[in-house]
């Protein structure tokens, strides 16, 4: 019977060494050793997905606005360059 115990967990090292890496690293993430429930990582998710897809409305409409003020600063940037020109003819003249 102890042959066959050996026999099998030689059959089994890789999977026993796949096992007890996996087990250092949950103990390494979970000090507590309370892995969070699927329940609440699956909450945590959609709250965070829906977090991300608010800031990225937030930021297309804040980037809109920007390339707005933008056009607004050329166009008055514009002006001001004409009417500099004009006042300088008008004074040549």
């Amino acid at each position: 019977m102890t042959s066959m115990i050996i026999s099998n967990a030689s059959d089994h090292a890789a999977e026993l060494q796949v096992y007890d890496t996996t087990e250092k690293q949950m103990q390494a993430r979970f000090p507590a050793h309370s892995v969070p429930k699927i329940e609440r990582l699956e909450q945590e998710k959609a709250r965070l997905t829906e977090l991300r897809r608010t800031l990225n409305e937030e930021y297309k409409s804040c980037k809109a606005e920007i390339a707005e003020l933008e056009k607004a600063r050329e166009t008055i940037t514009e002006y001001l360059r004409q009417t500099d020109i004009n006042r300088t003819k008008d004074t040549l003249e």
